[in-house]
């Protein structure tokens, strides 16, 4: 528990979920719910930030990774691993 970053005098509550290989897939406290999902390579592959919004991953065969919402491109980044 933390101080409320509000200022309030309740304490301010966060949780956090693990898979077996160490990936965090879920947080939440009292404004957010946050879940991932991850592909067989440990590759995020989706991310839920609460009830509206989810971003998508796809990865190309050299591990460049596209970053979709809704199904348009929103961003492309390198994830190749070194």
């Amino acid at each position: 528990m933390l101080p409320d970053p509000d200022g309030g005098d309740k304490p301010w509550i966060e949780s956090f979920a693990y898979d077996a290989n160490g990936h965090l897939i879920g947080c939440a406290n009292s404004h957010i719910r946050i879940e991932r999902r991850f592909d067989l390579d440990g590759r995020l592959i989706e991310e839920k930030q609460g009830e509206t919004f989810t971003l998508r991953n796809t990865y190309d065969e050299v591990g460049k990774t596209y970053s979709n919402h809704d199904g348009r491109l929103a961003n492309s980044r390198s994830s190749a691993k070194q």
